[in-house]
């Protein structure tokens, strides 16, 4: 019954009974200490969408993000939820170039975002000659670009209620992602499929020990990547929201102990980094620490073991994608220790209340119990659509199932264990980087003939990126040369760590297509690019 309720509400319901609920309550909270309770937040969000409106911009208008973790980030989701407006999150450490490509493809009306990274931006498209320009809003001092100040317009703006008509199926966001080939796809999430997604973090989150008023929830993973997922329905239950800018081991450690964080999620490798770097780690106060989400990629058992000394039994396992933003498999906490213990391989759990999960072969047929195949969802948490891409949203939306295109099994007792990933993306440091995009912006130097890229097991980031390149002949190329030669169209995460050169053509398939296997395992042969 719960998901006949769920699935009829919309984000500005759960906003409106969280403001309302939690008034007086802290419902955000600055590393430097600075609060504002859910009253305030409710005060500043609705001032946002007035804001908004008296601009001309109204449902359906298309509001970008582009700020590191903030309390201003939080506002902009609130209100994007209560005013109609279609949020667009882009990642912070993209380039202006790859930004720029979303706010196009997107049709991005408005951007809020950090000063020194909407200059980026405007720089980028005066250079490129645009004629639609998103209005730029600078949620922190002025900088170059021609930006509104936020704060000026909350000021100038009424706190009146203003919402429109919405309905659950009415569109929320439209956040990027990608596959290992072609350009980045907008996967379109309805209000529904946000309110479904965001409540069931919070069931996942409770499995074993509730999520209750007054606990603080630290945000270390970018809003941008999936820590958006638990603003909404974690607000609906009173916690106390602490937005973490920069990642630091030591400074996580200070904040948990300072702040008394109950809830957390981090990637793998940041859990790694804990148990490894931080020279805080035996000494600092994690006893308030309740729950600790990991996700995204597997964990190495050793780290996890060392996790589960240090901080006791709190680590419990999410997995699920952009496409189906919602918590596809969980596995619980007591599933970490003792005979019961799942934990220790490949990312593994049991399918959530609203999910419904199927393994399938290459016909589409399930198949037995044990047996490997496509792990398939279906539940009212999927995306409409990839934006303007028909094509690309039939290939992964079929007969009302979504298709991952992550392999994997069904043990004995329905516990689901992800084997491996039908494509070539890399996940490094728990965020994914997809080969083609790496390529196509090596391949832009004019001495590459050919390059491929794929990933390699890294000890502390899970995965780092490496490339084989064909060079023309006579030139000498260095691998600053080439990151310099890449740096304006691809973030510096993405650049391969290790390029290997070979004067030979690549082998080929029948269908002209790269053999990348052959040639990530060559590479122990192969003379690395200084």
């Amino acid at each position: 019954m719960f998901m006949i309720e769920w699935g009829a509400l919309t984000v500005a319901e759960l906003v409106d009974r969280a403001c309302r609920r939690h008034r007086d309550r802290v419902a955000v909270m600055t590393e430097a200490g600075e609060k504002r309770t859910y009253g305030e937040l409710s005060d500043r969000s609705w001032r946002l969408v007035n804001a908004l409106n008296g601009l001309g911009y109204e449902k359906g208008a298309r509001v970008g993000i582009l700020a590191a973790n903030c309390p201003e980030y939080i506002e902009v989701e609130f209100a994007c939820g209560r005013g109609g407006f279609v949020k667009v999150p882009l990642y912070v450490r993209n380039t202006p170039a790859e930004h720029c490509y979303f706010l196009a493809d997107a049709d991005v009306d408005v951007l809020i975002g950090e000063a020194s990274l909407l200059d980026g931006i405007a720089a980028r498209l005066e250079e490129e000659g645009v004629a639609k320009r998103p209005r730029l809003i600078a949620i922190d001092a002025p900088g170059d670009a021609e930006a509104l100040e936020y704060e000026e317009l909350l000021i100038r703006a009424s706190s009146q209620s203003s919402r429109p008509h919405l309905l659950p199926t009415d569109p929320f966001q439209i956040r990027y992602t990608s596959g290992t080939t072609g350009r980045p796809k907008g996967a379109v999430s309805s209000h529904q499929a946000m309110v479904v997604a965001s409540l069931g973090n919070v069931v996942h989150n409770s499995w074993e020990d509730p999520v209750l008023p007054g606990d603080v929830l630290m945000h270390v993973i970018p809003f941008s990547h999936v820590s958006t997922f638990n603003i909404i329905g974690h607000s609906l239950y009173g916690v106390t929201h602490l937005p973490f800018k920069k990642w630091d081991p030591d400074h996580f450690l200070n904040a948990v102990q300072e702040q008394h964080v109950a809830n957390v999620l981090l990637m793998p490798t940041q859990v790694n980094m804990l148990m490894t770097q931080a020279s805080a780690l035996s000494t600092a106060d994690a006893s308030s620490l309740k729950t600790l989400v990991y996700g995204g990629e597997p964990m190495a058992a050793g780290v996890l073991d060392a996790a589960l000394d240090r901080f006791g039994p709190v680590l419990t396992q999410g997995y699920g994608s952009t496409e189906a933003p919602s918590l596809i498999i969980g596995l619980p906490k007591s599933a970490h220790v003792g005979h019961v213990a799942k934990a220790r391989g490949p990312a593994c759990g049991w399918a959530m209340p609203w999910v419904e999960t199927a393994i399938l072969d290459l016909e589409g047929q399930p198949v037995a119990r044990g047996e490997t195949g496509e792990l398939v969802v279906r539940g009212p948490f999927l995306l409409d659509g990839y934006l303007n891409n028909p094509a690309a949203t039939a290939n992964v939306l079929r007969d009302g199932w979504y298709h991952t295109g992550d392999i994997g099994r069904m043990d004995e007792d329905d516990c689901v264990i992800l084997a491996d990933r039908s494509g070539d993306m890399i996940i490094s440091g728990g965020y994914n980087i997809y080969p083609a995009e790496v390529e196509a912006a090596i391949l832009t130097h004019p001495d590459v003939l050919e390059c491929v890229v794929f990933g390699a097991p890294d000890p502390t980031w899970g995965e780092s990126v490496r490339a084989v390149v064909r060079l023309s002949d006579g030139a000498v190329l260095t691998t600053r040369a080439l990151s310099e030669h890449s740096a304006g169209e691809l973030a510096r995460f993405k650049f391969p760590k290790n390029i290997f050169v070979t004067s030979d053509a690549f082998p080929k398939t029948d269908a002209g297509k790269t053999l990348r296997r052959a040639l990530r395992d060559a590479t122990a042969d192969l003379e690395e690019l200084a």
